[in-house]
Order: structure tokens, then C-alpha cells, then sequence
């Protein structure tokens, strides 16, 4: 109790001294970013952006509003997420449009592998061709479920497959010779470091010679809102909404 106390004296300081940021507004922990939406940063970097709440998507201006996934309960399709215009309300549910199927995020839809088509143009991804009224990858891709990716280091690539980094030497996707593969995707220089953590300095992985400094595998080089350097960062963070809710019920006032 004697250390709750003075921590909840912190917190409740740090948030009256909070600045209202709207959304697409740059926002540190501390701010309150307003009406339905929420700081969200990288972990690891100390600035981020206001962006709607899960479950909502922007409305007009700097407003966001209640939205529902493919599958979800709607009465009109403006209750659907909508961000490439591919979901409608029908029988009381948000679906794709006819001939499409449903992306990952469960947000929108498009054509992937295997979903009918009359032409090249009704696939959605560049890598696809429009095979026997079906959209299927271009030979230099590589299926993987329904994705066209390019051929990972060390892997196969004897029938014409592109690689996603280095040449296809031996029938194998490989770096060259003064370069070693990392993470299966790129090509790094052998005395580059591998290891940097969270919130360190790191450059891109197309940086190739020794100096290169590239993160832990779990973690991504990110450029943070605002900044000009890149930092190793992890999973996003969503920041003040807790604060928020705790000083809504303990009636927390702001002077």
C-alpha cells in the first residue's frame, strides 16, 4: 500500500499534465488521444499516433466510429469495416462482395489464390495470373496457402522461382560470396551485428556491409513517428486507455 500510493500520485500527475491529441495526431504515453481512439506506439519507441480503438474504423474528419469484421452483425454496410470498398451487409451480416474472399484482418476482402476470375485484372495481387478461370501465382512465385511469395534463402529454386534475396546458385537461393543469410530473407555482411535489443539503434537489412546493426529475431527496425533514426521495436503498444478508465471510476478531476 505505502508504494501503490505515491505511483498512483505519479500517474494521476503524469495524465493531468497529458495533452489532447486528435486522431492521426503524434502522441507520447502520456497524452489522451480523443473520442474512440488510442496512443499507438511501438514498443520501443517513445512517440506514436492516435489511431481508432480495435472495433472502430476513422469516420469523418477526426472522428472514428463502431465498425464490425466479415461475420459480425450489421444493419446497414456502413456498419462494416470498408477499407477498400469489398464488404457489404447482407442478410444481416458483413460479407464480401461476390467473387471475393475475406483478407486476414478479416477487414476486407480480395481475390486470392484459387478464387475465380475472367482476367488478370480481377486478381488482386500483381503476382497473379488468371489460370483456367481461377487466379493463381506467375510461375517465378511460390504458393504458400493462399499468398504468392518469393523463394526463401537455402530453399528450392530449380524451376525459374524468384528468391527474395541473393541468386539461385545450384538450384539453391543463395548469397553471395562475402554474404550470409539471416532469418531465411536476407543477405547481411558475416561481421554485421545480429543481436541488437529493443529501443537500440539498428539500420535496414538492405544496409550489407559490417556496420550493419540488425535486431533480435523478435523484434523489427522501425522508423518512430517523428524521428529520423531507426530503433529496434517490438509488438504495438496501446497506451493511456487504461489510466483513462481508472481515473473515469475513481472520478479523478484534472485543475
Amino acid at each position: 500500500m505505502k508504494i501503490f500510493v505515491p505511483v498512483l500520485l505519479l500517474s494521476i500527475l503524469a495524465f493531468c499534465q497529458a495533452k489532447d491529441k486528435n486522431f492521426g495526431e503524434l502522441c507520447e504515453e502520456k497524452d489522451k488521444c480523443l473520442g474512440d481512439t488510442f496512443c499507438d506506439r511501438m514498443d520501443g519507441c517513445n512517440i506514436g499516433t492516435c489511431k481508432c480503438q480495435d472495433g472502430h474504423q476513422r469516420n469523418t474528419g477526426n472522428s472514428c466510429k463502431t465498425a464490425k469484421k466479415v461475420g459480425e452483425d450489421c444493419n446497414e454496410s456502413g456498419d462494416c469495416y470498408d477499407n477498400n470498398q469489398s464488404v457489404e451487409c447482407k442478410q444481416k451480416k458483413c460479407s464480401c462482395k461476390s467473387g471475393l474472399s475475406v483478407d486476414e484482418d478479416e477487414k476486407s476482402c480480395s481475390k486470392h489464390v484459387g478464387d475465380p476470375c475472367a482476367s488478370r485484372a480481377d486478381c488482386s495481387d500483381p503476382k497473379m495470373d488468371c489460370e483456367d478461370k481461377k487466379c493463381a501465382c506467375i510461375s517465378q512465385w511460390k504458393t504458400e496457402g493462399d499468398k504468392c511469395v518469393a523463394t526463401e534463402l537455402g530453399d528450392d529454386c530449380s524451376s525459374g522461382k524468384l528468391c527474395v534475396a541473393g541468386s539461385c546458385k545450384d538450384k539453391k537461393c543463395s548469397c553471395s560470396n562475402d554474404l550470409v543469410a539471416y532469418l531465411k530473407q536476407y543477405c547481411i555482411n558475416k561481421d554485421a551485428k545480429t543481436d541488437v535489443e529493443k529501443g537500440e539503434v539498428c539500420t535496414p537489412y538492405s544496409v550489407s556491409g559490417k556496420d550493419g546493426k540488425f535486431c533480435k529475431e523478435d523484434l523489427k527496425c522501425t522508423k518512430c513517428p517523428g524521428e529520423t533514426k531507426r530503433v529496434c521495436s517490438g509488438a504495438s503498444v496501446q497506451s493511456g486507455i487504461l489510466l483513462a478508465i481508472i481515473f473515469a471510476v475513481f472520478g479523478v478531476v484534472c485543475m
